[in-house]
């Protein structure tokens, strides 16, 4: 696999060893120090090509591969690869040490597999897949998505409180509403107590005590009973659907009704 650095500067790597029948067309090229997985490099200094896996500084203009396999690899200085990098097969890194990686144009890759930790100020792809556990560590994290399915049935917020430490803080559900005011699902710390703020709650039923007055009542819930007694007697009972009337019996008292 031979890959271009620009001008006439060339990079070799064998996982097997180097053929040196591929050098042929390369002038003073030192193979003492060949290793396995070792870079082919022009020194600058020596004005020779040299095998090596320590580079200080490498600037490559375009890189195009089939396979790139690296044992150890370490930069001291940047890696600058300012034109694209086209990597159709495997990339395999033991170890990859960089001061400085700066790619300004494309990176196309397969498959990258990062047995390690990959650290990245910004990361852009058209798709992730995540098979392991994904941690997300920062104070903002945004989802541009028209649809997002979750499995957990369970929905935990505030989920970094501490088991000792009472709750201070209301917690809940907030809907923007673009040109109008946001409404909200919240749970009130202060009061023990679920609140839509001054929006209204609409449900087919509701199961629960209630407190305060109803706008209107069909019925009650169970039925009175209305007596009247003394010198009129009379009863009735009322459920509160619709008026009543109540049969009444007037005493006769000293000869005489009232």
């Amino acid at each position: 696999m031979k890959v271009i650095l620009g001008g006439n500067r060339k990079v070799l790597v064998n996982q097997t060893g180097v053929n040196l029948q591929r050098l042929s067309d390369l002038n003073d090229v030192d193979t003492s120090n060949v290793q396995e997985g070792y870079l082919m490099v022009y020194d600058d200094t020596t004005k020779t090509y040299v095998f090596t896996n320590d580079l200080d500084n490498l600037n490559v203009t375009n890189l195009d591969v089939d396979n790139l396999i690296v044992k150890d690899l370490t930069a001291d200085g940047n890696i600058n690869i300012s034109g694209n990098i086209n990597i159709t097969g495997n990339v395999t890194f033991d170890t990859f040490t960089a001061a400085n990686g700066t790619i300004t144009d494309t990176l196309t890759v397969n498959d990258v597999v990062v047995q390690g930790v990959l650290n990245s100020d910004n990361i852009t792809a058209q798709q992730v897949s995540v098979l392991g556990d994904l941690q997300v560590i920062g104070q903002l994290t945004s989802l541009s998505s028209e649809e997002l399915e979750i499995a957990d049935n369970i929905i935990l917020l505030n989920s970094n409180i501490s088991n000792s430490t009472a709750p201070t803080q209301n917690a809940g559900i907030s809907i923007k509403r673009g040109t109008e005011s946001n409404v909200e699902l919240i749970w009130k710390e202060t009061t023990d107590v679920w609140s839509v703020g001054n929006k209204s709650f609409e449900a087919q039923t509701f199961i629960g005590d209630l407190q305060g007055n109803a706008d209107t009542a069909t019925s009650l819930s169970s039925s009175i009973q209305i007596d009247l007694t003394n010198d009129v007697t009379g009863s009735t009972s009322f459920d509160g659907s619709g008026n009543i009337t109540i049969q009444t019996t007037v005493e006769f008292v000293d000869g005489g009704y009232y």
